[in-house]
């Protein structure tokens, strides 16, 4: 199942990453690393119009995964009744984008504040390992690394697959109100 809808969805991501903000962000970043600030300055207003419009463009198509993936529509159809899913009952999607933000920022400090104690340790490690206890204090830094990463990547798996569950289960109940079924077309 899962590889009949994998090129759709790739598809899907490579034409429509190309407009997210860390895109815009890191084309930023590139070109004031590269040309400096005189050019940043210059290019500055077109950078922040691509952030908007593909802040637009992202809450626009927040459903056209699912249409790939459960109604197997094409992959323009699918974008095109997103949007007009959105349109449609923007409230909703409104309201469930602002609780996910609300939601991943204390999900980020809940992780700040759990990973705050293992850095402490590690850098006790490190301390002590400049000081007298070189192997030790290496072998104690590289577990305590590997258990934080371990946490980091946990937590973020988990946030992930509420995010998606979240939205899933947005989508199948907006589909399911007769309301929007007759506005879509189906």
């Amino acid at each position: 199942m899962g590889l009949i809808v994998f090129l759709p969805l790739l598809e899907y991501h490579l034409l429509i990453k190309g407009f997210s903000v860390i895109s815009v962000f890191t084309e930023a970043a590139f070109v004031l690393r590269n040309l400096g600030p005189g050019a940043m300055e210059t290019l500055l207003p077109v950078f922040l119009s691509a952030a908007v419009i593909g802040f637009m463009l992202t809450l626009l198509f927040t459903y056209s995964e699912f249409f790939l993936v459960l109604h197997k529509k094409s992959i323009l159809t699918s974008m095109m009744r997103s949007a007009k899913l959105v349109v449609v009952s923007w409230q909703h999607t409104f309201l469930i984008a602002i609780l996910m933000l609300i939601i991943g920022l204390r999900v980020l400090l809940n992780i700040f504040a759990v990973l705050l104690i293992p850095a402490l340790l590690f850098f006790a490690g490190g301390f002590l390992a400049a000081a007298a206890l070189t192997k030790i204090g290496l072998v104690i830094g590289i577990i305590i690394a590997t258990i934080v990463l371990f946490v980091a990547s946990y937590f973020t798996g988990i946030l992930n697959l509420f995010a998606n569950t979240v939205w899933t289960y947005t989508f199948l109940e907006l589909m399911e109100e007769k309301k929007t079924q007759e506005l879509m077309g189906e």
